[in-house]
């Protein structure tokens, strides 16, 4: 039984069993949170923000939009490389001639001005330098979040037994990711496969030529049908009451086919039976 995390700009996990067969059965919805690289990317843009001012910021996203998004191609492959162990600057090229022209012509300093004093980042030539423990503090929410909500997971009946985390998505490569998974969940053994990036296009492709691969899924939303129930004063809006054929009636009621947290098999058919609420009635 294991624990499958995708993650990318977001984060998706669920948990599967791989039964007789080789076939995976469903054992909790896949879920997500605030916990992917994207919302490492908002801290990193807050700061920038409080440094360089929302104005210059604004501006560099509306006007500048390709040097803005250098900046954040640059600090991608940036936090890849980080480690819990890292305590070296890291080192990424950002687009100074422009940043510095806004700053002048926003804020009246310089780039490099805007910098001085900002602990753990500065300014040299065409590059930013962050200390390895700034760069650590943008993924603390994302991943104190990220650890939560697999606690959450892992602490459901259906999950018990769980032996592997596997770990893919562009994020996955991230040796502080990884560091803080592993320490956090001691007893299960991580696996990230190579080029993790690439593992769930890999993952829809197989699964695209063979669907079968999939026993089971848990249902992640209620589905049902729009009806109309026989009345009953003491649970229905008198302003939903009609009456057809002499019987009062309640409109828009919802009437459930299967609920969310259902495990169904692949290619299960749920028949229920419905008629119309008045004689002679079309459409």
């Amino acid at each position: 039984m294991g624990l499958l995390l995708f993650i990318g700009g977001t984060a998706d996990i669920t948990v599967h069993e791989k039964i007789e067969g080789g076939q995976l059965r469903e054992l909790h919805q896949a879920t997500g949170g605030a916990c992917g690289g994207t919302f490492v990317d908002k801290e990193f843009e807050n700061r920038l923000t409080e440094i360089l001012g929302e104005r210059v910021m604004k501006t560099l996203r509306e006007e500048q939009a390709e040097s803005y998004l250098d900046i954040f191609r640059e600090f991608e492959l940036a936090k890849r490389s980080i480690k819990s162990c890292d305590t070296d600057e890291i080192r990424m090229t950002i687009s100074c001639v422009t940043l510095n022209d806004l700053c002048e012509k926003i804020e009246n300093k310089t780039l490099e001005e805007a910098f001085k004093n900002i602990g753990g980042m500065k300014i040299k030539a065409d590059k930013l330098h962050i200390d390895a423990e700034i760069m650590k503090q943008f993924y603390q929410p994302s991943i104190k979040e990220l650890i939560k909500h697999m606690q959450t997971i892992l602490k459901h009946p259906r999950t018990d037994g769980t032996s592997i985390i596997l770990l893919v998505g562009g994020s996955a490569e991230c040796g502080l990711i990884q560091d803080e998974i592993e320490k956090s969940f001691s007893s299960l053994q991580l696996v990230v496969p190579p080029e993790a990036g690439l593992a769930v296009l890999k993952g829809a492709v197989i699964f695209g030529h063979c669907p079968s691969l999939i026993n089971s899924r848990i249902l992640r939303f209620t589905y049902g049908n729009n009806v109309a129930e026989e009345f009953n004063p003491e649970i229905h809006n008198e302003e939903r009451k009609i009456t057809i054929d002499g019987v009062d009636l309640c409109t828009d009621c919802f009437s459930t086919i299967l609920t969310a947290g259902t495990e169904v098999k692949i290619g299960h058919t749920e028949i229920k039976e419905y008629s119309p609420a008045a004689k002679f009635q079309f459409g």
